[in-house]
């Protein structure tokens, strides 16, 4: 399932003041970056550990945990792989 943004997603958004988030696998987790901000390391040693953070993102977000469940077998597959290469994105929200 493709992650869709409501208008009221992307109102939040500005409001908040994101212009960016940045997410890189690392050996043992995950680092995350808001607006070329660095976040605490995400650690994890288990995929269980990141599913629980993925049902927590779920829980604080826009009640759609079905398109986070939905990266949860695919993550299991790709992600010993994704953390070996350190493979990462940004995604630039308009409107900033």
């Amino acid at each position: 399932a493709a992650a869709k943004l409501t208008p009221d997603n992307l109102t939040s958004i500005q409001e908040l003041g994101l212009q960016s988030v940045g997410i890189r696998t690392a050996p043992g987790g995950l680092l995350v970056s808001i607006n070329g901000q660095p976040l605490p390391f995400l650690q994890f040693t288990q995929l269980t550990e990141l599913f629980s953070l993925i049902d927590l993102a779920g829980a604080f977000g826009s009640g759609d945990s079905g398109m986070l469940d939905s990266l949860k077998g695919p993550l299991e597959q790709a992600l010993p792989l994704l953390q070996q290469f350190g493979i990462g994105m940004t995604v630039n929200f308009p409107g900033q």
